[in-house]
């Protein structure tokens, strides 16, 4: 269903280049009412990714904290950290240590939805096609990475985390 990129076509990817540009089209997409904040991380080292893909993902989740809002003003938080306690992938043993985060006050997500949000074609919205949230899971999985959710009315939050691009840092 989802187009994979080869990982021959991964690079060592700045997470803040990536971020900064989702931030760009998400302001001029959804005007002054939603307000986007930054909180970087200088010292973040690079991810091994394809930087078009990435931002493909975090645009879905942006969007999807936008539309939250319902059409009313409302603030997302776009944090990154390095987690020095991070665990390790479930299937692989490879620490995930770059955290991003995607915050919104928005209207939350229910509990019979947050189970089934990353399900293709699930959708709660009324001209949802269901595969922006499918399409974040696949890229961050291709990524390595994991991505949690927690959701209740007025906070939700999207954590992602990612391993380091080791192998392809500029030495």
């Amino acid at each position: 269903i989802f187009y994979e990129v080869p990982g021959s076509q991964f690079k060592a990817v700045n997470l803040h280049e990536v971020l900064n540009h989702v931030t760009k089209i998400a302001q001029a997409e959804f005007g002054p009412d939603i307000k986007i904040t930054e909180q970087f991380d200088p010292s973040l080292p690079e991810v091994r990714g394809h930087f078009d893909h990435l931002v493909q993902a975090k645009l879905n989740l942006v969007k999807n904290a936008a539309e939250a809002f319902a059409g009313k003003k409302g603030k997302i938080t776009i944090r990154t950290f390095y987690d020095n306690a991070a665990v390790y992938h479930p299937e692989r043993p490879e620490k995930l240590p770059l955290c991003i985060v995607i915050e919104d006050d928005g209207q939350g997500i229910t509990p019979e939805a947050i189970n089934r949000i990353f399900q293709p074609y699930f959708t709660t919205k009324p001209n949802g096609q269901g595969l922006g949230l499918p399409i974040v899971s696949k890229i961050v999985d291709d990524h390595g990475g994991t991505i949690d959710v927690n959701s209740r009315p007025g906070k939700t939050v999207f954590k992602i985390s990612l391993p380091v691009a080791t192998d392809l840092i500029k030495k």
